[in-house]
C-alpha cells in the first residue's frame, strides 16, 4: 500500500543503543499500542508502536517492553484484562512478523488466527464465572451495550432498537474480525509511508503493490453479495456479518490498485494521503468495488499503454 513513501528507505534500520531511558521510551511506545485503543481515531493504528519496538529493539526486548506497557494499560489506563490480552497478542504477533520479515497477507492470517483464540478463551472465561455459555455471555455483552443507547433518546427515533440489537448479536464478531484486519492493514501500511522497513523487506511499498487476491476471493465475494438478498433470519445476519468480513480483504487488495493507479499519476506525497485517507474514511465501497475490478482495469490500461509505447516506436 502506497500509503507508503515516496522516499527512499534504508537498507536496514540500526538498534537503538541499550540503556535505561532507550527502554522506557519503547515501554511508552508500547503503551500508546494500548492507548490508541481508546480512541476511535487511533484505533486502527494499535499494532503500529510494537511493530517500532521490533525494528528497533533486538531481543527479547520488544517482548519485554510489550509486557511493561501492559502493565502500564491495566495500572494506568483502567483497560479490562481482556482487551489488554487482545491487544497484546495483536501487537506481538505483528511485530514479530514484521522482524521476521513475513508477507503481508500470512501475517494478517496468522495474527487474526492468534486473536480468534483470544478472543475465544477471554470469553468462555467470562462466561463460566457468570454461570453461562458463550452464545448467552455474548447476548448480555450485546444488552449492556445497548442499555447505554436506550438512554439516547434522540437516537431512538433514527434507529430500530430490535434491528440494532439482531445486527449486533449476529454480525458483531464478524464485524469485530474486520476490524483486527483493517488493524493490521493500516499500521502496516503507515509504517511504510513512515519508510521503517528496508527495501527488500516485503513489507516495504513496492512490495505491498504487488499483492494480488486469488480469483476465487472476489468469486465468493459475488456469491456472498448475491445471498445478501434472500430474507432468511437470522440466517440473514450471519450472511451480512460474513459478508462484512469479507469486504474488508477485498478492501485491502482495494486499496493496494489505488495505490498503484496514484503511483502512476506521479502525484505528490500529501495528495496521495489524503486520497488515501479520504478514501477509507468516506469511500470504502469504492474501494471495494475497486478490489474487485481493479486488476481487470489495470490489465486493460497496461495493454493500452503497451500499444502506446509501440504505435510512438514505429512513427
Amino acid at each position: 500500500m502506497r500509503l507508503i513513501n515516496d522516499n527512499s528507505t534504508p537498507k536496514e534500520r540500526e538498534k537503538d543503543p541499550l540503556d535505561f531511558m532507550t527502554v522506557l521510551i519503547h515501554t511508552v511506545y508500547a503503551a500508546l499500542s494500548f492507548g490508541c485503543a481508546g480512541s476511535a481515531f487511533t484505533v486502527f493504528l494499535v499494532p503500529l508502536p510494537m511493530i517500532a519496538n521490533h525494528l528497533r529493539l533486538d531481543e527479547p526486548w520488544p517482548k519485554i517492553t510489550a509486557i511493561f506497557g501492559a502493565v502500564v494499560a491495566l495500572l494506568f489506563f483502567g483497560m479490562p484484562p481482556e482487551v489488554v490480552s487482545l491487544i497484546f497478542v495483536l501487537g506481538l504477533v505483528v511485530g514479530e512478523g514484521v522482524r521476521t520479515k513475513q508477507k503481508f497477507w500470512p501475517l494478517a492470517i496468522r495474527s487474526l488466527a492468534l486473536c480468534v483464540v483470544v478472543l475465544f478463551a477471554a470469553a468462555a472465561w467470562n462466561a463460566q464465572l457468570r454461570g453461562m455459555n458463550i452464545p448467552q455471555y455474548w447476548n448480555s455483552l450485546v444488552e449492556q451495550l445497548l442499555s447505554g443507547y436506550a438512554e439516547m433518546e434522540v437516537l431512538k427515533d433514527m434507529v430500530n432498537p430490535k434491528l440494532l440489537h439482531d445486527t449486533l448479536l449476529y454480525e458483531g464478531p464478524f464485524l469485530l474480525l474486520a476490524g483486527i484486519l483493517l488493524c493490521i492493514w493500516i499500521s502496516v501500511g503507515f509504517a511504510a509511508h513512515l519508510g521503517w522497513f528496508p527495501e527488500k523487506h516485503p513489507l516495504h511499498a513496492t512490495q505491498l503493490r504487488k499483492l494480488r487476491l486469488p480469483i476465487w476471493v472476489p468469486v465468493v465475494f459475488a456469491f456472498l453479495f448475491a445471498a445478501r438478498f434472500f430474507p432468511t433470519t437470522p440466517l440473514k445476519f450471519y450472511v451480512e456479518g460474513v459478508f462484512m468480513a469479507w469486504s474488508c480483504v477485498i478492501l485491502v487488495q482495494g486499496c493496494v490498485y489505488l495505490s498503484a493507479l496514484l503511483v502512476r499519476k506521479r502525484l505528490g506525497r500529501g495528495v496521495k494521503l489524503f486520497i488515501y485517507a479520504f478514501s477509507l474514511t468516506f469511500g470504502s465501497y469504492a474501494l471495494v468495488a475497486l478490489g474487485v475490478f481493479g486488476n481487470w482495469f489495470l490489465n486493460k490500461t497496461n495493454n493500452r499503454r503497451s500499444l502506446e509505447v509501440a504505435h510512438e516506436s514505429h512513427t
